[in-house]
């Protein structure tokens, strides 16, 4: 039995039929890796694992943060949802300093930041928006748009905003008073950003589209995508466009119906608000689109979508996604994508930091502000588990990278790691070479493995595990005897085939079949025996090649009367050497050689017919009578049931006419050898 396995996919190659031969889990690319655990690690498309940034946690009373903003070092503005809620966490203290008071508002969907320092906020559904100055908040406008997503501070105290469900843009001006730029042909607008010379780009969702329009409400799209919407937008320096898409079900982001207002005495449960924005589920593209060259596709998840894009050309452009939480981070001009945060909720929604530097996400289900810490103590990667199909022994774990790293693993016979697991258990360093390791961890099917490691500089290019998987036994499950046109038995009272045949010729055509559960697919060598019943030892008539088809066909006509036995052996050794081959074996039931016909005497008195029926071999099958020219018709023996060798039997004669008449006599044995036998009588 063979078993290749090469990544964490498992992909299975039956490459050969040895159980004993060594086999392999080598960890060398990406996909290899990425069903895994990380922790203050990153793992590159390139296939390697490296230090990455510590993740510091704070649980937020919300359902998720929509939106961060951050204002200095240690200070982050955090919206929530879902009562609308605005916290300042600032130096490890988190304070809530805003409620909307209209409980239908229940998202904070966007914080920016204007040029005087000052804070805009939006609050959703019935949208409002907000302008913070220190702790100082007041209600800006409630512009004819029921959901706002972006927000875009100008000059002189002016910003955009942009939503739906009937695709808008606004212009709001410092005194509160708003006017629409545009609407357009879609549900949802997404994003604004600045894009020079009084132009800016817009986004929008369903139908997916990238526009540039000026103020004074001119505008022309760009680009028409086929997925549901562009999540998200980003200008380079090149002029080249990052654009985030998503292709799912049209689910428009709104933030549900409101609960009706309570009598105050009365208690109900928070009204829910909805995952922030709420993304269509479904494939994940991030395209780069050139002016005059079209499209060029730099990422794409396969399950999940892109739900928040920060960043810049400098440190790389962060993707959140609702893939287990995790965001990736991308460099248009590199060929390299990295997993850089597993955070393990459900969510991504949101990000903060500076153009140097990312330091704050924001997450929804559970809602948390996570830390970005650098220079972490301690760094890990755990694979997931990874299911060897049948239980195995384990030799070396080997790799390749740079650092000191520890490496332990576990192992189980169940999916789900649980206490009938063995406990971690370091791989011991052998030496001289430092980067191989013995497996102390016990025979399994399932394994997993886990690198800790606390150098920044630490890398992982490879993990390699050799093992080997347990020679399984086989077994035969049948094995049959067949002398074609023959009734022969394999008890004393069962037929096999149909009666009243000859069976000189028939056995030379004896033949002998069986069935194997061979589950890992050995190669096989069977020995085929013959013993008659009585005897003690077995005589081979077989053996090897002439047996690999699972049948065989044997002269029996050589063989002396009596009943006889098949014996079967099957022994997986050209495989598996001792003492891990396994030999089984199965005897057949008795099946009878019989050629000779039973002896038959009898006599005629007085009308009466007695005689006996005699075999060497088998009892007596059969006694039948025959007058004149009439059928046969059964004869009973005297003890009234045919069971023995010798039978003798009787038979009165009534009601015939006198005078002569012939009776025949025929009796058969086991094996359907009959012997017939007449005389004529004269009845007075």
């Amino acid at each position: 039995m063979k078993i290749y396995i090469k990544s964490l996919f498992i992909f299975l190659f039956s490459l050969s039929a040895f159980a004993t031969q060594t086999d392999y889990l080598i960890f060398d690319r990406p996909e290899d890796f990425m069903d895994g655990k990380f922790q203050s690690a990153v793992l590159s498309s390139k296939g390697k694992i490296y230090t990455g940034k510590e993740l510091k946690p704070t649980e937020i009373d919300a359902t998720a943060v929509w939106s961060l903003l951050e204002l200095a070092e240690e200070q982050v503005l955090i919206g929530t949802g879902n009562r609308a809620k605005l916290f300042l966490y600032n130096k490890g203290k988190l304070e809530e300093i805003f409620q909307d008071k209209d409980p239908d508002r229940i998202a904070i969907s966007e914080l920016a930041l204007g040029a005087l320092g000052e804070v805009y906020f939006s609050v959703i559904p019935k949208s409002a928006v907000y302008k913070m100055e220190k702790k100082n908040i007041t209600k800006l406008a409630e512009p004819n748009l029921p959901y706002i997503w972006t927000l875009l501070p100008l000059d002189k105290g002016e910003l955009l905003a942009g939503g739906g469900p009937k695709a808008g843009i606004i212009l709001i001006k410092k005194d509160g008073s708003f006017s629409k730029i545009l609407e357009l042909n879609a549900e949802q607008v997404m994003n604004i950003i600045p894009a020079g010379d009084n132009n800016y780009l817009a986004t929008t969702a369903r139908p997916a589209m990238v526009i540039k329009f000026q103020l004074d409400g001119s505008y022309q799209v760009l680009y028409s995508f086929t997925q549901e919407e562009v999540r998200a937008i980003k200008l380079l320096s090149d002029q080249s466009l990052l654009i985030a898409v998503n292709q799912g079900p049209s689910q428009p982001p709104t933030a549900g119906e409101p609960e009706e207002e309570p009598p105050p005495s009365q208690e109900t449960e928070e009204p829910q608000a909805p995952p922030p924005p709420q993304a269509p589920a479904g494939r994940a593209i991030v395209f780069q689109l050139y002016p005059d060259r079209g499209l060029k596709q730099i990422f794409a998840l396969k399950v999940g979508t892109i739900i928040s894009l920060f960043g810049n050309e400098k440190i790389g452009f962060f993707l959140g996604t609702d893939d287990q939480g995790r965001v990736y981070q991308i460099f248009p001009d590199q060929e390299e994508t990295l997993l850089s945060f597993d955070t393990g909720t459900g969510r991504v929604v949101s990000f903060a930091g500076t153009k140097q530097e990312i330091h704050w996400l924001g997450t929804a289900q559970p809602a948390r502000l996570i830390k970005i810490i650098p220079n972490p103590q301690t760094s890990y990667f755990q694979s997931n588990t990874i299911d060897l199909q049948i239980p195995a022994r384990f030799g070396n774990l080997t790799w390749k990278g740079i650092g000191n790293i520890k490496f332990e693993t576990r192992t189980g016979n169940t999916k789900d790691p649980d206490s009938s697991w063995s406990n971690w258990q370091e791989v011991k360093i052998k030496k001289p070479a430092p980067e191989t390791g013995g497996i102390s961890s016990p025979l399994g099917r399932f394994i997993q493995v886990r690198a800790t490691w606390t150098q920044p500089n630490a890398e992982i290019h490879q993990i390699k595990i050799s093992f080997q998987p347990i020679n399984q036994n086989h077994f035969i499950t049948a094995l049959g005897i067949n002398i074609p046109n023959s009734q022969t038995r394999t008890s004393s009272n069962q037929r096999t085939s149909s009666p009243n045949q000859s069976p000189a010729s028939a056995l030379k055509q004896t033949q002998i079949s069986w069935r194997v559960d061979n589950p890992d697919q050995d190669q096989l060598y069977f020995e085929l025996f013959l013993r008659k019943e009585g005897d003690q030892n077995w005589t081979k008539i077989a053996s090897g090649q002439e047996l690999n088809q699972n049948q065989y066909q044997f002269d029996a006509s050589e063989l002396e009367d009596g009943w006889f036995r098949i014996k079967l052996t099957a022994s997986d050794s050209p495989n598996n050497p001792e003492p891990v081959s396994f030999q089984t074996e199965k005897i057949s039931y008795p099946f009878l050689i019989d050629t000779t016909k039973p002896e038959l005497e009898f006599k005629i008195t007085n009308g009466i017919i007695s005689g006996t029926a005699q075999d060497k071999t088998s009892a007596i099958s059969s006694l039948e009578y025959a007058l004149d020219e009439k059928k046969f018709q059964p004869l009973s023996p005297l003890d009234q049931i045919l069971d023995d060798k010798i039978e003798n039997f009787e038979l009165k004669l009534k009601g015939i006419q006198k005078g002569i008449h012939q009776i025949r006599i025929r009796a058969c044995d086991q094996a359907d050898n009959c012997q017939v036998k007449s005389k004529e009588f004269n009845l007075q």
